[in-house]
Parts: C-alpha cells; sequence; structure tokens
C-alpha cells in the first residue's frame, strides 16, 4: 500500500513538471494544432473534393471522405505524438535532469510513467483540436457522449502501444539522432499500412497481411467501428465470430493489454540503460 501511494504521488509531481512544459509557451499549442488542421482542411478537403461527390459514396456506408478520415488522423496524430514524444527523456537525460529522479527514493517506474501521461495530455490536447475540425470541416459524426468517449479512448489505448513500442526502442539508442534514426522508418510504413486514409480492403493483399499486426489498424478500425457499426469495418483482424461481433470492444482491449507489456517492459529497459 506505501508502495501504491509513493508511486501515484511521485508520478503525479514528475507530470507536473510536464505539464508547466507543455503549457510553458504558445509555441507548444500552435505546434499541437498544425499537423491535424494541415491534415483535415488541406489534404482532407483536398480528397474529399476529388472523391467526396461519387454518386453512391466512395467508401463504406457511404459516407464521404473527410468523415472518413477524421477518425483516421485522430489515431495518425496520436502515433506522432506518442513515439516522438519519448524524445523529452533523451533531453533530460542529456541535461542530467534524469539523475535527480533516479537519486530520489520514489519508485523508478514512476519516472517514466509520469513523462508518459505528458504525452497522453498532448495526444488528449489534439483529439479535442480534431473533433473541432472536423465538426467545422463538415465531418458526419454524431458527437454523442459514447461516441466522444471512444474517441477519447482510442486514442489513449493506441498511446499505451505505441509509447511502450517507442520506450523500448529509446532503452537500445545512445542517443535522440539514433532514437529518430530508428522511429522515422517505423512511423512511416505503420501510418500508409494502415486504414488511416483509405479502406484496409483497397490495399494488396500481401500489404493487408502486414496491415494486420500494425496496431494503428486496431486503433483506426476499432474506432471507425464503434462510430460507424461492425459493418463499417468488414471483419475484425482476427477473423472469428466472437471478434467479429465485438470489433470494437476486442480491439481497445488487445492495444491496452499489449501495449502494457510493451509500456512496462520499455520501461524497465530505458532505466537499466542509464545505469549504464
Amino acid at each position: 500500500m506505501q508502495y501504491r501511494t509513493g508511486f501515484i504521488r511521485s508520478t503525479w509531481t514528475i507530470y507536473k513538471r510536464q505539464l508547466l512544459r507543455l503549457f510553458a509557451t504558445k509555441s507548444q499549442i500552435v505546434s499541437l494544432a498544425l499537423m491535424p488542421l494541415m491534415w483535415l482542411l488541406i489534404i482532407g478537403q483536398s480528397f474529399n473534393n476529388l472523391l467526396g461527390s461519387t454518386p453512391g459514396g466512395t467508401f463504406p456506408g457511404g459516407i464521404d471522405y473527410i468523415t472518413f478520415m477524421t477518425p483516421g488522423i485522430l489515431i495518425m496524430v496520436t502515433m506522432f505524438t506518442a513515439m516522438f514524444g519519448v524524445i523529452a527523456l533523451y533531453f533530460d537525460r542529456d541535461s542530467g535532469y534524469l539523475k535527480n529522479y533516479l537519486i530520489a527514493p520514489i519508485p523508478n517506474l514512476s519516472i517514466v510513467f509520469g513523462y508518459v501521461l505528458g504525452i497522453y495530455t498532448r495526444v488528449m490536447t489534439q483529439v479535442v483540436i480534431i473533433m473541432g475540425v472536423g465538426w467545422l470541416s463538415g465531418a458526419s459524426i454524431d458527437y454523442t457522449p459514447l461516441n466522444v468517449l471512444d474517441m477519447f479512448l482510442y486514442p489513449i489505448a493506441t498511446t499505451i502501444f505505441l509509447s511502450g513500442l517507442a520506450i523500448t526502442i529509446a532503452s537500445k539508442a545512445e542517443n535522440v539522432e539514433v532514437f529518430q534514426s530508428l522511429v522515422m522508418p517505423i512511423s512511416m510504413p505503420l501510418m500508409f499500412l494502415s486504414p488511416i486514409m483509405f479502406p484496409l480492403q483497397s490495399l494488396p493483399d500481401y500489404f493487408q497481411w502486414i496491415a494486420k499486426v500494425n496496431p494503428l489498424t486496431y486503433g483506426v478500425q476499432g474506432l471507425r467501428a464503434s462510430i460507424f457499426g461492425n459493418s463499417f469495418v468488414g471483419t475484425a483482424a482476427i477473423d472469428l465470430p466472437i471478434f467479429n461481433e465485438h470489433i470494437a470492444i476486442f480491439n481497445l482491449l488487445l492495444l491496452i493489454v499489449v501495449g502494457l507489456i510493451f509500456l512496462i517492459v520499455g520501461s524497465k529497459l530505458f532505466l537499466k540503460s542509464l545505469e549504464k
């Protein structure tokens, strides 16, 4: 019980520093808004003009492109924020700030978890921005309480997975340059081999198999299934009746469970690397 209380208190203390860092300057908030604004207002609207007026609808359910793309942008922005947000650990390590935490009488795992909560806050800020921009752009999404909840839950679940993956990579990278060189070749295939910008069935058959092990696929398909229904998605990544009937719940739980494993293992590996 004492360990649990100490873990929560120290995690909260470290997290508060990440909040101060996030809201210290207006440029931080502006940078969080730029990517979703660019994708939804420029790329989304451009493709919507090209594809959205096709008779009968271009996408499942006859929806337009901006509606199709909005849930995908939520998950895509989550990916970049979750994976590159880990860079803050390198900055504090190189400046010597992390040593202050390591010598403090606090659970070591709370150090990384405090930083990860800071990443979650950035993601949630962007989710609010995307929902607002999507609504202004004319995305035909019913912002019911349940849909709004899902539009927060799936980015959180995806963030758990991807931040855990990024921290695991960080534990093996000697510096921030090496980390970036490892993350970039991973993040771009994750984005393009997922149904963020086009339906999964439009991928070539051999790429669809790769997409089925892509965590972004589970985030995007789960969110779209929760908003538009299972029929919009088709079949689950694991094509069994129990999963096909509950695609949204299955995808959410899978991301959280596997993500927590990555997060805990990656955190321990990263903390161990600091001892070298």
